[in-house]
């Protein structure tokens, strides 16, 4: 742990929602999405539990609904893109088998000659 974190990590912290006080149900809530957190210095991309709030249920809707809504306006305001990161990807089965041939021949210095034949027929 940092040493000018110290003190935060040595109290002790109740397992509870820090926005309504609800002890009974509660999520771990991410501040920095991982999508931005890609961007940032590797000092700063390492899990700290600065970064973990907990809420209830109810509290991380709300919390999310303002978080799509926040990502939109910087998006809009930065000319920055969201990223389809929480949509589901359908790979399309047979390019993900040809990128993994690919990758396989051009990773490798070795392969046998009979098998690189083989994958390069592909292409």
């Amino acid at each position: 742990k940092p040493n000018k974190d110290r003190e935060y990590y040595l109290i002790e912290k109740q397992n509870m929602c820090v926005v309504c006080g609800r002890k009974d149900s509660y999520i771990r809530k991410n501040i920095i999405p991982h999508e931005y957190r890609k961007y940032f210095p590797k000092h700063l991309k390492e899990h700290i539990s600065h970064d973990v709030l907990l809420l209830c249920v109810s509290c991380h809707q709300i919390s999310s609904r303002n978080d799509s809504f926040m990502r939109q306006q910087i998006a809009l305001d930065y000319d920055a893109p969201l990223e389809a990161s929480t949509q589901k990807y359908h790979n399309d089965p047979d390019c993900v088998r040809r990128r993994s041939l690919a990758r396989a021949v051009l990773g490798q210095r070795e392969m046998p000659e009979k098998r690189r034949k083989e994958v390069l027929e592909v292409f």
